[in-house]
């Protein structure tokens, strides 16, 4: 009857420690991310000032280029007036869609596109700048929407300068599901 008893036992410690990697993973976030307190809504403020920052900028550089009446010329500058015009327009499009898909962010698997595009189009708009000549006009407006760029960044597992996913994870690289 003793003997049972151990085998029972021992057969229910073994469940237990079997089942303790599936519940340590349930507390972890899709890509192997932990969640963080209030990550949410953090985020959710960050895509609406990412909103109404890029419209507010985008109208800073339409009104300096249109007072500059277009700076040097297309030899001495990578970047004229109009591009960087078409370049800021492209980066609020990009942010108002990545709060719009953002929605109440229960699945950030549905918005990573449109962060990705947004960051993307941040870059663009930022290499725009230091080649113009015009990013130290513009330095403390943009040094507010790169916060929220790095931490949109951060949260997705984007890096702001290439497109690559930084999960750091070696499972997420292996071409085949693990069981673990």
């Amino acid at each position: 009857m003793n003997k049972i008893k151990y085998l029972i036992a021992i057969s229910a410690f073994s469940l237990v420690v079997l089942a303790l990697p599936s519940v340590a993973s349930a507390q972890w976030y899709p890509n192997n991310r932990p969640v963080y307190g209030n990550q949410t809504g953090n985020i959710k403020s960050s895509a609406s000032r990412l909103k109404s920052n890029s419209r507010n900028f985008e109208r800073a550089i339409d009104n300096a280029v249109d007072n500059r009446g277009g700076w040097g010329n297309r030899n001495s500058n990578r970047y004229y007036s109009g591009d960087l015009k078409t370049i800021a327009g492209d980066f609020r499009r990009a942010a108002d869609k990545f709060e719009d898909k953002y929605g109440n962010g229960r699945n950030l698997n549905n918005s990573a596109e449109a962060a990705r595009n947004m960051l993307d189009a941040a870059s663009r708009l930022e290499n725009a700048l230091n080649n113009s000549g015009m990013m130290s006009r513009f330095r403390s407006q943009w040094n507010s929407i790169r916060n929220d760029l790095n931490m949109v960044s951060r949260t997705y597992g984007y890096n702001m300068n290439n497109r690559n996913r930084n999960n750091g994870d070696w499972r997420n690289r292996v071409r085949f599901p693990l069981p673990f």
